[in-house]
């Protein structure tokens, strides 16, 4: 939904990556609660900001994207992403860039971390596949 031009300057268009609400996080796009309504929403691209001391709960899944591109952005720390067979390390200003359809997963990061995941185009969870782990 456009803003239109006399209701600009009702918006917040400024996002604080430093609100803790905005952290570890999508904060634009459409996942989770994003509402058409909301000045964050796309529909083009999904950023997520990851702002975190502490190591992951669980590892994340194997997976693609059957639509989207994900792009990896590392600002402080270092994270290694599994992609298809190969291990890539990102360190601080890495972009790794993972085609749709391509299986990956963040296999280990050291603290602390601060990365974007962006997805272009945007990406309902329900598009995500998970899949086995391709063998070497």
């Amino acid at each position: 939904m456009p803003i239109e031009k006399e209701n600009l300057e009702k918006k917040e268009l400024l996002l604080d990556l430093n609100d803790p609400r905005n952290q570890n996080t999508w904060v634009i796009g459409t996942p989770p609660k994003i509402q058409e309504s909301s000045y964050a929403y796309s529909k083009w691209v999904q950023i997520a900001y990851t702002n975190t001391t502490t190591k992951p709960s669980r590892e994340e899944e194997f997976h693609s994207h059957e639509e989207s591109e994900e792009y990896y952005l590392v600002i402080q720390g270092s994270l290694q992403v599994k992609v298809g067979s190969k291990t890539y390390h990102l360190q601080p200003t890495s972009l790794l860039s993972i085609p749709k359809k391509i299986q990956h997963k963040i296999i280990r990061f050291e603290t602390p971390l601060q990365y974007f995941t962006l997805r272009v185009p945007s990406a309902k969870p329900e598009e995500k596949i998970v899949e086995e782990e391709p063998t070497p």
